[in-house]
């Protein structure tokens, strides 16, 4: 909100300057990034009361989504312990995510060609500050609570966990995350500013070959279908954009979640962090004042000596954090962080390897393609298996959730499976159809697409 704040004081700064450029963009990024949290409080609460839906539009414009968010997650924890709780969890990092790759990234980049391109000013100054520290904020926030949430740290040990139990050891690594995603917005924002002066065709290239890369690699190791079991062309509409807003955030804010074999992976983030490191010290190193001066329209008021030494600055202030970062937390989790596992081998190792039914069952919450076609057959029995005694036993951990996630064709017990779809769980089935019928694309069991059907893949 503190973003946003400063970022409509500089709009309307920008404008009685007279540099409309900087205000439109502004402006732009601020639209967007409201428009997309409300579109995604729409989609959220369709099923919902017009009161209600009401009342979520009315958050998201008053600009007090991220704190309402927080609120309720941390009422929900209270309430129900670490149980029920991922959807609201999962809602709070899409707010965070949106606002971090349409505002707070973008917006530091504006401000600080903005604060580059004349003298100084208090105001750009303080928006410049604000851009960096609320998308730092967001991201090692994000990161810690999912690292300490006592649910994720039962389901997943091998991943979360690195944080460590004590108080002291939390803020410690919480403070590291915080400046390393500070000084890699730094330097990605700078780089961007200084390639622009080489002209507008010569940022947009780097970032598309950069963002190019990231999906060849993706696909080659067929690793492009996203955990969201959404399927045909609506699942490869959700996969291209689920891969995009984490690739940017890691870009913007090097936000340590996203090493997650499901989102980026460990050695692919390494890897972002050292190609943001070389392309600041290349984009710094071929800075030229004079010809800066000459291509762009509001001039530049940094010597290179002066953006040599800054560049130079932040990019060993991000490689000192990560180090510190790496030497703070527990040992056992810095493999994390090189690891070059894809989601898809992720969700096949995590369920052969958890000797609890209440994680493994938490394959059904990933995309089918990602595991019906190598150990479907192993799965099946398994639940056929487990299911009834699960049913009889009334297991706490067995909600409407849990149940939800199951698909129909992997039950054989018609009886059994009417019996899982009680009310609960039809509520929660109806939403998401709904949100999937919103796009008016096929989704699985249509006739159109690729999808898994009956535990074979149909065209």
């Amino acid at each position: 909100m503190i973003d946003i704040a400063t970022d409509i004081m500089m709009v309307m700064k920008f404008t009685l300057q007279g540099r409309s450029n900087f205000a439109l963009a502004t402006a732009a990024c601020i639209g967007l990034n409201i428009g997309l949290q409300s579109l995604f409080a729409f989609m959220n609460n369709m099923k919902k009361p017009v009161a209600i839906q009401l009342r979520e539009q009315l958050i998201v414009w008053t600009l007090v989504k991220p704190g309402v968010d927080a609120y309720r997650y941390r009422m929900a924890l209270k309430k129900r312990g670490e149980q029920g709780v991922m959807d609201i969890q999962v809602e709070m990092m899409t707010t965070r995510v949106v606002e971090m790759v349409t505002e707070a990234g973008p917006g530091t980049v504006i401000q600080l060609a903005a604060v580059i391109s004349s003298a100084s000013d208090p105001a750009a100054n303080l928006a410049l500050l604000s851009s960096i520290t609320t998308a730092a904020f967001m991201s090692c926030m994000m990161s810690y609570d999912w690292d300490t949430g006592k649910r994720k740290r039962e389901e997943d040990a091998k991943f979360y966990g690195y944080m460590g139990d004590s108080a002291k050891g939390k803020i410690k690594v919480t403070l590291l995350l915080f400046f390393f995603s500070c000084f890699n917005l730094g330097v990605r924002s700078l780089s961007l500013v200084l390639l622009s002066m080489h002209g507008a065709v010569m940022a947009t290239s780097v970032f598309v070959s950069e963002m190019a890369l990231f999906f060849a690699v993706k696909a080659i190791r067929q690793d492009f279908q996203y955990w969201l079991p959404v399927y045909g062309v609506t699942g490869f509409v959700a996969s291209f954009f689920g891969r995009l807003l984490t690739k940017l955030a890691t870009d913007w804010a090097a936000t340590v979640q996203f090493r997650h074999p499901n989102e980026v992976g460990g050695s692919y983030f390494l890897f972002s962090i050292f190609l943001t490191v070389l392309m600041g010290l290349v984009s710094a190193f071929f800075y030229d004042h004079s010809e800066a001066e000459k291509s762009s329209p509001e001039g530049c008021s940094w010597e290179e000596s002066t953006m040599i030494r800054t560049m130079c600055f932040s990019c060993l202030g991000l490689l000192l954090s990560l180090t510190f970062l790496l030497l703070t937390i527990k040992r056992s989790y810095i493999c994390t962080f090189t690891n070059p596992q894809t989601g898809k081998s992720y969700v096949q190792e995590k369920f052969f390897n958890d000797e609890l039914d209440r994680y493994k069952v938490l394959i059904f919450a990933n995309n089918e393609n990602n595991w019906v076609p190598q150990i479907g057959s192993e799965v099946k029995i398994w639940l056929n298996e487990n299911l009834g005694k699960w049913v009889e036993e009334k297991q706490s951990w067995f909600d409407a959730h849990y149940k939800s996630t199951i698909p129909d064709w992997i039950v054989e017990d018609e009886e059994l499976l009417k019996e899982i779809r009680d009310d609960d769980v039809k509520v929660i089935i109806d939403k998401q159809r709904s949100m999937r019928r919103l796009s008016m694309l096929p989704v699985m069991g249509e006739e159109v697409g690729v999808g898994v059907k009956g535990g074979e893949f149909v065209k």
